[in-house]
């Protein structure tokens, strides 16, 4: 099969729909090297991850002309692309992140379209209204023209009905995956390199998420502040500060607890294993979620979970997972406690934790969007 991709979030975003999208194309291309890939960017960096496509004699990256200016890539990518189908006798579009062109030049190709959340319609008001309009309309658009919709959740599927009322003969839940680095032990040294180079203490509790109000790291900041079990227990938290950093900046200065807290803004993909392998517990308490590739990257870098009920948190962290409710910062500090205070619990989470989360691997993954694939075919 020869099968094209919107590979602009696998270029341009570092987490995410980024790292969905990488992540999946990898998979595809080490696990079923007989299909020939097509990636078409807007923007093309010397990223690993394009060193990487760039070594693979089945892949092609397809990018505007040097002298198409930026302002212009949107239209690229809408009407301009398919121009090129034809000629790489495409037989598969898979749109990685909600959107498809707006012209299939008479819908020759299948269609395929992955969708990860509609937080946007959920939670209107954590986004600015012209936005969830831009979102909106994209996603619409794009699961009515699709031959397949690629929910990433039952929760999203679930949405897609609901919302848009899309057919559900016409979704499919195809599980994603996260890099393998994760489930590869780093060794002692790197760990201890890591561990020196950031300053991390010898047991602390690890968050790692974009710092937005939606992820809820403030409800994970006060039940530390609420238990003096936990106040002597550093937090670590990994992600890109936004608007609500502001608030949770506040929030520590009027308690005692600045010193307890370590953030990292951007920490390098091959480092990022160590942090989740060096760290006591993770705690994800996201209010709402497509997913949540954290809780599987903790999983496979066998770390006790606890996250969020409701949603698609028990999809992801399976049996071996606590939830607790994420509006409630007493229960989650119990939770906590529960399991630092507890090493068979831990050890019990972890053996089970990576035993579930074998169904995300990289070849599970690619996998089921393969049949996706061939039933089209």
């Amino acid at each position: 099969m020869n099968i094209g991709f919107d590979a602009k979030r696998a270029y341009l975003n570092r987490s995410g729909l980024g790292n969905y999208s990488r992540n999946l194309l990898r998979g595809l291309i080490e696990y079923f090297p007989e299909n020939n890939y097509t990636a078409f960017t807007p923007v093309v960096e010397a990223t690993r991850f394009h060193n990487y496509l760039e070594a693979k004699q089945n892949v092609t990256v397809i990018k505007p002309r040097d002298t198409m200016r930026p302002a212009f890539h949107p239209l690229w990518r809408s009407f301009l692309i398919p121009r090129s189908f034809s000629k790489l006798n495409l037989d598969i579009y898979h749109g990685l992140s909600a959107e498809l062109p707006s012209s299939l030049l008479g819908k020759k190709v299948k269609q395929v379209v992955t969708i990860h959340d509609l937080i946007f319609l959920r939670y209107p008001q954590l986004y600015h209204r012209v936005d969830t309009a831009i979102y909106d309309k994209k996603t619409k658009q794009a699961c009515k023209n699709a031959d397949v919709v690629l929910a990433i959740s039952n929760q999203t599927k679930a949405d897609l009905i609901e919302f848009y009322k899309v057919p559900e003969n016409k979704i499919t839940v195809a599980y994603q995956s996260c890099d393998p680095l994760f489930s590869k032990p780093a060794n002692a040294e790197d760990r201890a390199s890591v561990k020196s180079i950031y300053k991390l203490p010898d047991d602390y509790i690890l968050f790692v998420g974009t710092i937005e109000e939606r992820k809820n790291l403030l409800q994970l900041i006060k039940a530390i502040n609420s238990s003096p079990l936990l106040k002597d227990i550093p937090l670590v938290v990994v992600g890109k500060k936004k608007k609500h950093f502001d608030e949770i900046l506040r929030y520590i200065s009027h308690n005692i607890i600045q010193n307890q807290i370590l953030f990292f803004d951007a920490i390098p993909t091959h480092l990022l294993p160590s942090f989740y392998q060096l760290a006591t517990v993770f705690v994800y308490p996201s209010i709402f979620e497509g997913f949540g590739i954290p809780i599987i990257e903790a999983m496979f870098s066998k770390v006790p979970v606890i996250t969020s009920t409701n949603s698609c948190f028990e999809e992801a962290g399976g049996p071996a997972s606590k939830y607790v409710d994420p509006n409630n910062f007493e229960e989650l500090a119990l939770a906590i406690e529960s399991v630092l205070s507890n090493k068979q619990l831990q050890q019990k989470m972890i053996i089970e934790g990576l035993e579930y989360a074998q169904r995300f691997s990289p070849l599970a993954a690619a996998s089921s969007v393969v049949q996706v694939y061939k039933s089209l075919m």
